[in-house]
């Protein structure tokens, strides 16, 4: 890039890269050149909206987001990553919109049952998350963040031993800062 800086392609094989390798940062930088080379580019909207959520910048993400799912409505990465800036910024009818039409697209993705999941438990509608958090795990047992969601979900519908399998299964494959969360889980659901 640094023989190439005006190059679009160039600029945004590197924002892709560094997201991938986990500098957010440097991706929200490339990805903010792209749109300065190509204003209209859809790979720079979707790019740098799906980087502002990994960031957690949902506000910021949602007007990139729109832009890309504007040119491209079922792109399945950008209607999961706009479901999830919409439930984080209290939009749930749009995120279960948003969600629902992901898993319309491609069924096969765990990641648009696992946010309507989330969206389903945030609104107390345990049977509809125990549902889509199941299908998440149908679809890709290593499914973590689904397992920590069936912990409330299984319990809740007196199904102890379900919820103490979640447990387990969230341990299994979660990673390990993230075990402290599934033990606290654990207790406030099953008292253990």
């Amino acid at each position: 890039v640094r023989l190439e800086p005006e190059n679009v392609d160039y600029v945004g094989n590197r924002a892709e890269a560094r997201g991938s390798s986990g500098d957010l940062e440097g991706a929200l930088q490339d990805y903010g050149r792209v749109l300065e080379l190509e204003p209209g580019s859809w790979s720079g909207r979707h790019g740098r909206g799906r980087t502002l959520v990994a960031l957690g910048r949902w506000a910021e993400a949602l007007p990139d987001l729109d832009g890309a799912l504007d040119r491209h409505p079922d792109h399945v990465e950008s209607r999961v990553s706009r479901a999830v800036a919409r439930h984080r910024t209290g939009n749930e009818v749009g995120a279960i919109e948003d969600s629902s039409r992901a898993i319309e697209v491609d069924p096969g993705r765990a990641d648009g049952w696992l946010v309507r999941g989330n969206v389903h438990q945030a609104l107390q509608r345990d049977a509809d998350a125990r549902r889509d958090f199941e299908q998440a795990v149908a679809i890709a047992p290593d499914t973590w963040q689904a397992w920590i969601g069936l912990i409330g979900t299984r319990a809740l519908e007196g199904d102890a031993g379900g919820a103490e399998e979640a447990a387990a299964q969230a341990l299994r494959c979660a990673p390990p800062e993230v075990r402290p969360e599934i033990e606290r889980r654990r207790r406030k659901y099953l008292g253990r």
